[in-house]
């Protein structure tokens, strides 16, 4: 769903994706609905500046136990502008990269940073 918002109006329209194999509904159609607040599994958010946007979709670097970075592509929900809802790619106890380098890559290592010190990238491979 992509919404098209009109600030003057509460109204907005929006182009959503339906299975449609009968062909019930027809290309360029309207309709009036109503969509309920969703109460489901409360999503993951990440700060924005953890993504890395390459030709193969999102990702984030993904720190490994041994300090090795795996960059992981990630499926993304909602936009809240300094957070994004991931949905599938990395969980709540994976510990990810923030700020990455365009240039960062699978298998740099990188130094986790004690809260208020720098760490930053060691190698390339």
């Amino acid at each position: 769903m992509r919404p098209i918002f009109q600030s003057a109006c509460p109204l907005f329209s929006a182009e959503l994706e339906l299975p449609n194999a009968d062909n019930v509904i027809l290309p360029g159609g309207y309709a009036r609905v109503r969509f309920t607040e969703a109460h489901g599994d409360l999503a993951l958010t990440l700060p924005s500046n953890t993504l890395i946007f390459r030709p193969e979709g999102p990702s984030v670097g993904v720190v490994k136990s041994d300090g090795e970075v795996e960059l992981r592509v990630v499926a993304l929900g909602r936009d809240q502008g300094a957070t994004v809802e991931i949905v599938s790619g990395v969980g709540p106890q994976d510990r990810l990269v923030l700020n990455p380098a365009d240039s960062l890559t699978t298998g740099a290592r990188v130094r986790v940073a004690e809260l208020g010190k720098p760490a930053g990238v060691l190698t390339q491979p």
